[in-house]
């Protein structure tokens, strides 16, 4: 699987999401038309962070079902990955982990 923060084939690091610095919204780096608001009482209601990280594992890919453009971040995101080696995982969503 790979963390939100990873290093691409041409060793460049990226994140899958980012933050924004007011803490309100959060963005897809792979398909930057994509952004959710984060739920006011998603700090103090870990039911809300919990259904709000959902959303964000299933665009992309980590969580069934999946939504309509997580393939799209899939593609994104493999185009960025190293190539797979010797027996290892063809889906994007199992190379380049980086801790975070």
């Amino acid at each position: 699987k790979v963390a939100n923060r990873f290093t691409a084939a041409d060793g460049s690091e990226h994140r899958q999401f980012e933050c924004s610095d007011d803490g309100r919204v959060v963005r897809c780096t792979l398909l930057s038309d994509i952004t959710w608001t984060v739920p006011s009482r998603a700090r103090a209601d870990s039911k809300i962070c919990r259904a709000f990280l959902l959303k964000l594992m299933q665009h992309c890919g980590q969580y069934t079902p999946r939504s309509a453009r997580a393939p799209e971040h899939l593609a994104a995101l493999a185009r960025l990955l190293p190539p797979a080696t010797g027996g290892g995982a063809t889906d994007a969503a199992d190379r380049g982990a980086t801790d975070e």
